[in-house]
């Protein structure tokens, strides 16, 4: 199974509406997409998403060819997973690895 690393990386932040206007007014940093929970920024090639949630985790994406078989061979090697629906694309899983980082995994 070939994880590819996705180049969408999204940030919880105590502050959304200051942090949106300093990354956007000071850093310059284009807006892609916002609801007023979430502010996508397009820097290059990657997406740095701020979301307004004080206290969630930094996450990060892998994108596979087959979202079954590579939830399964992560729950076999130890991960935890949570069917969660991406709010642009398909269906999705939030993992846990054994080790404490989270990630996105989706089909693409």
């Amino acid at each position: 199974m070939k994880f590819e690393f996705s180049p969408h990386i999204a940030v919880p932040v105590r502050e959304y509406e200051r942090a949106v206007e300093f990354y956007k007014g000071l850093m310059g940093l284009d807006v892609a997409y916002s609801d007023g929970n979430e502010t996508e920024f397009r820097c290059g090639e990657t997406s740095l998403h701020v979301e307004n949630n004080a206290g969630g985790r930094i996450f990060f994406e892998f994108k596979v060819d087959d979202l079954e078989a590579a939830k399964q061979q992560l729950v076999e090697a130890g991960c935890k997973a949570v069917a969660a629906a991406a709010p642009d694309g398909p269906k999705s899983y939030q993992i846990t690895d054994p080790y404490g980082l989270s990630f996105h995994l989706w089909e693409g």
